[in-house]
């Protein structure tokens, strides 16, 4: 799947700046869309049926199946509006926005979120000090 600078997939991204992705993100997103589907099987799960994965394959992207798998119905779902970029920049993850108002900024408010917190208050904090050590003189 082609990623963009900052690491995300293109076809994501490109529907979040109201563009077409380019060709060749979304050819090799459906390249590795059919490569998957092809380790996929349906399989009775209670009274019911769910898909499973074909348990004599070993191959090494079989750790990028379901990634593969979810990224794709996420792009042809409604919840593609609600794909965002987290907002802290050292983090380079999408996550799915399911907050009341849709303003979510980060992906982990434990982490990205917490680590700009901390950022933004030791800032207000160190420029007080200063404009208070600079007022003495």
């Amino acid at each position: 799947m082609p990623i963009s600078r900052r690491g995300q997939p293109e076809p994501a991204l490109s529907h979040r700046r109201c563009r077409p992705p380019p060709a060749h993100a979304l050819n090799d997103l459906n390249g590795a869309l059919a490569e998957t589907l092809g380790h996929t099987r349906i399989v009775r799960r209670g009274p019911g049926f769910s898909w499973d994965w074909n348990t004599g394959d070993d191959a090494l992207d079989r750790l990028l199946w379901p990634i593969i798998r979810s990224a794709s119905e996420v792009l042809t779902s409604t919840d593609i509006a609600a794909v965002r970029v987290c907002a802290a920049p050292a983090c380079r993850r999408l996550f799915l926005d399911g907050s009341r108002n849709g303003t979510r900024r980060w992906c982990d408010m434990a982490v990205c979120g917490n680590r700009a917190k901390v950022q933004r208050h030791y800032a207000r904090r160190r420029s007080t000090r200063v404009r208070s050590a600079g007022g003495k003189s």
